[in-house]
């Protein structure tokens, strides 16, 4: 592709379930949060956080944040490993490849919604990246143990939702869905749908 727009989105078909657990936790984080909600959009915890290319020094940071917020608000252990994978993989993606971007993740009733939206190179061909173990990063990253082109494989596999798109020399969109204690089935199952960052 050159020039334009790339789009890729992936959605599992099924239902996810709501364990009861889930919900307990959720009650706990609309009490603490009240009044810091989107009624119209279900949102009722939104984490931001900025991330810059190439600062390994503060690399995994944002996502261990996030591990550790979703730990105090007491969520299943499938979601809170799921999300905290994409997460870090999505950090990681800004900083080996892009110049900075925003981790932004939006916790609702039913599922956590994670946005990493960067400013950077954008990708050239999405199709290629969503095969196992291809990769773009430089090999001075690839020799700190990074840029294995896993990223999107690991991401696929663990979201009940993925999107993606991207423009060449403006940057990249990633969202991905993670229900409440759904169990995962092998990753993303059809595609369906895209969005506008």
């Amino acid at each position: 592709m050159s020039g334009g727009v790339a789009i890729f989105s992936l959605r599992h078909d099924d239902s996810p379930p709501i364990s009861p657990i889930v919900y307990a936790g959720l009650d706990l984080l609309s009490r603490v949060v009240v009044g810091q909600f989107d009624t119209e959009e279900g949102v009722l915890l939104q984490l931001e956080y900025e991330v810059k290319g190439m600062d390994f020094r503060n690399a995994g940071k944002a996502s261990t944040r996030v591990r550790k917020r979703l730990q105090q608000l007491g969520l299943d252990s499938t979601t809170l490993r799921s999300v905290a994978v994409i997460c870090y993989e999505a950090e990681m993606n800004i900083v080996i490849h892009a110049y900075e971007g925003r981790l932004i993740v939006d916790i609702d009733t039913t599922m956590i919604e994670i946005t990493a939206r960067d400013r950077g190179p954008g990708i050239e061909d999405i199709e290629r990246a969503m095969q196992d173990g291809f990769s773009t990063a430089p090999e001075h990253v690839r020799e700190m143990g990074f840029g294995a082109g896993m990223v999107l494989t690991n991401i696929k596999r663990l979201a009940n939702s993925l999107q993606l798109e991207s423009t060449e020399g403006e940057g990249t969109c990633l969202k991905a869905v993670v229900y409440y204690g759904y169990p995962q089935k092998g990753g993303v199952q059809s595609c369906q749908g895209s969005f506008t960052p």
